[in-house]
């Protein structure tokens, strides 16, 4: 299924950050009604280059190819007549946006008919600011170019409302594409209708590079050149061709005629190694947000110096994090305490820091605002901070900012190399989380950027430990996952509640950090809050937290259980004496032992989990390899043999196997004791990036990992 992506751009993804509406019955015939004209339209102004089908032998094995990509951007700035909660009459600035994205694809294998075969989409948004809404109408078309000219147009009246995300809340739109066959192009178009009050519009990012290769690309944008419009080309994509139409308004366009090769399946970045343009659209003045200096002056403007939006940044943080930072006064008795705890001279400054940061993670999540109060503390402390200024991976490199909406602001120890940056997952006050990894970085008051340590392999590391016992062709398991660095943030995903500290594991971690009553977590908070947070935490449990762990059980064996038996968190890894992030899960699966007459056949590969494989085209690689970190995994399984059996020596033997190179490593240890089988498996990554010249290197590990994946061991009667 395709949630309509469209070079990136998801429109599905965007309406993610909004409320999303339902349809009512009259409203949904006013959008059909919409809808269909917009189609027609659209349709009927179908540009000369779609109808090309001529595809160059070199993606002739290729699932699916792009034939054409057309993109179409619009904005109108007026000052509106509104009133203000049906009150008070007052002008309001208004951009209305129209986005389209079209692509003309030819599907030629299965694979490509199950990938579009059936689309999600939404319908309408909304989110207010105040008094003050961003709309989004977006219509959806969908026609099939059949291999003997007919053409079969999409009835969208069947589409069906599908609820999604926590409690349902999250409403979409799902539409099916039938009777496609091999050899089929399908013509899909989206178009987003965006209507916003005294709002910045969110930005637009133009991808050159999708997961199909692409023929040809054009872009057209014509904008209002009373808004603020800055852009960047990134990673080598071309750049726009300006002129000025009759109305004043700035013309852009951009064509790319060359075949483009479709991204790797595997170990790609785009934001670091696809070519794009990323481009932000802005009033000059607004009633709901500071409009930063740098993004004050009207008309359109490329690739812009970095040094304006940066002092306007410098400026920003300045009026947050304060030169002398924030007293304990005025504090709730909760605060104040922890506040006072700090206060002890002999206290070394990072455990001041790792105390006040956790603190503020625990009561008030991942925020900037929440993060920034750690540095105003300390520094009443007398702890020496050092603000920076960088970006995550996914957005432009803090040197080629155009617009500081993307920057995050983290501290560094003065003295130290201890970096303390906004949590985005229950860790150790000083990780570093992945996405800041290697990243460009400016210190305040000094002009070079630096770069953000990357972490080991050795230190990213999980150890699996796993008991199996053998029941008929039933699997009792017990899998226990600790996870170090980096890889915490795959177990919190799962174990944790909505990526944030909340509950009586994680609060008794932090809690016993500080030395207060163990017994009970909630106990430094006031009643009420506690008392809602142990209502929260106790539904969570009950209904939520028993599916994210049979998701676990069922992403790391491609099957579901038979029964889950129970699990549990361990430890939440936010102290420094108790670092890793510790979970277990309990549970049965079947089709892991099969009987073979008298013997059994136990499929011991599949113990460590899916493991990546490569096959046709995915074997072939012409990018640089990117993956979010280098990692260490580690498996130690122990197989308790039903009575009266024992394992092949055979084929105990034919599990041992090294492959070792500049890369990484795999290997596999295998052996037989006291009606036991144990395995220990051991596979690296030792860098975060190789050079294409590696990857037959890397190919090598992959496959063994794979081949592994397949190994059996043959239990026989004594």
């Amino acid at each position: 299924m395709k949630h309509v992506r469209m070079m990136g751009v998801a429109f599905f993804l965007l309406a993610m950050q909004l409320v999303c509406l339902p349809v009512k019955a009259d409203d949904k015939a006013d959008y059909l009604k919409l809808a269909q004209k917009v189609r027609q339209e659209v349709w009927d102004n179908t540009p000369a280059d779609f109808k090309k089908r001529t595809v160059p032998a070199k993606y002739k094995n290729e699932s699916a190819v792009i034939l054409s990509y057309y993109r179409e951007l619009s904005t109108d700035y007026y000052r509106k007549a509104t009133t203000e909660l049906f009150v008070n009459l007052r002008l309001t600035r208004q951009i209305d946006c129209e986005d389209m994205e079209r692509m003309l694809i030819q599907l030629n294998d299965k694979k490509a008919l199950k990938d579009y075969s059936e689309f999600s989409f939404r319908t309408k948004s909304k989110k207010w600011v105040g008094a003050y809404h961003n709309k989004t109408n977006t219509v959806l078309g969908i026609r099939v170019l059949k291999k003997d000219g007919k053409v079969q147009v999409v009835d969208f009246d069947d589409y069906v409302d599908v609820k999604e995300g926590k409690k349902g809340k999250d409403l979409s739109q799902k539409i099916a594409v039938p009777g496609l066959e091999v050899g089929d192009c399908i013509d899909v178009f989206s178009l987003n209708q965006i209507d916003t009050q005294e709002q910045r519009l969110d930005p637009f990012t133009f991808y050159f590079r999708q997961d199909e290769p692409i023929l040809y690309s054009r872009v057209h944008c014509v904008l209002d050149q009373s808004l603020s419009t800055v852009y960047r080309s990134m990673n080598g994509a071309p750049e726009f061709k300006q002129t000025t139409d009759k109305d004043k308004n700035a013309v852009l366009d951009l064509v790319m005629d060359q075949p483009v090769d479709g991204e790797p399946s595997a170990w790609y970045n785009s934001s670091l190694q696809s070519p794009y343009v990323l481009m932000y659209i802005t009033p000059t003045k607004s009633k709901t947000m500071v409009v930063e200096k740098a993004m004050r002056q009207k008309g359109v403007r490329a690739n812009p110096d970095v040094a304006p939006i940066l002092q306007d940044d410098w400026k920003l943080m300045k009026s947050y994090v304060s030169k002398n930072g924030y007293s304990a006064a005025g504090l709730s008795a909760q605060k104040r305490s922890v506040y006072k705890s700090a206060k002890d001279e002999s206290m070394p400054a990072d455990e001041k820091a790792d105390r006040i940061y956790a603190y503020e993670y625990v009561t008030g999540g991942t925020s900037q605002e929440a993060f920034n109060r750690v540095p105003n503390f300390l520094r009443k402390l007398g702890v020496e901070v050092e603000m920076g200024i960088t970006t995550a991976v996914g957005e432009l490199p803090v040197d080629k900012l155009i617009n500081y909406n993307s920057t995050t602001w983290f501290f560094r120890l003065k003295g130290t190399n201890l970096y303390y940056f906004p949590g985005t997952f229950p860790k150790v006050a000083s990780d570093i989380p992945y996405k800041f990894q290697g990243r460009k970085a400016y210190m305040q008051d000094v002009d070079a950027p630096f770069e953000i340590p990357v972490s080991t392999a050795a230190t990213n590391k999980s150890v699996v430990t796993i008991k199996v016992n053998i029941d008929g062709t039933k699997m009792n398991i017990h899998r226990s996952i600790d996870y170090s660095g980096a890889q915490k943030e795959y177990g919190q995903m799962v174990s944790s509640p909505d990526y944030y500290l909340y509950g009586p594991d994680h609060l008794a971690a932090f809690w016993r950090y500080l030395k207060y009553d163990e017994s009970d977590p909630y106990s430094a908070f006031l009643k009420k809050d506690a008392s809602v947070m142990k209502s929260d935490f106790a539904e969570y449990k009950q209904k939520e937290q028993p599916d994210q762990f049979k998701e676990e059980i069922k992403g790391y064996h491609e099957a579901e259980p038979v029964k889950v038996n129970g699990y549990g968190l361990d430890c939440v890894g936010i102290r420094k004496d108790s670092a890793d992030f510790v979970y277990h899960v309990d549970y049965e699966m079947e089709g892991l032992v099969k009987r073979a007459g008298s013997s059994m056949m136990l499929a011991v590969g599949k113990l460590i989990g899916e493991q990546m494989k490569l096959e046709g085209n995915d074997r072939i690689r012409k990018d640089r390899i990117w993956r979010k970190m280098a990692f260490a995994d580690e498996w130690n399984i122990e197989v308790a043999l039903p009575k009266g059996y024992q394992a092949s020596a055979e084929s105990l033997k034919k599990l041992n196997t090294t492959v070792s190179n500049d890369c990484g490593e795999f290997a596999v240890k295998a052996s037989a004791e006291a009606g036991k089988i144990i395995v220990h498996v051991s596979k690296s990554f030792l860098h975060r990036e190789e050079p294409v010249a590696n990857w037959d290197k890397v190919l090598k590990l992959v496959d063994a990992c794979s081949a592994f994946n397949e190994k059996q061991v043959v239990i026989t009667k004594k």
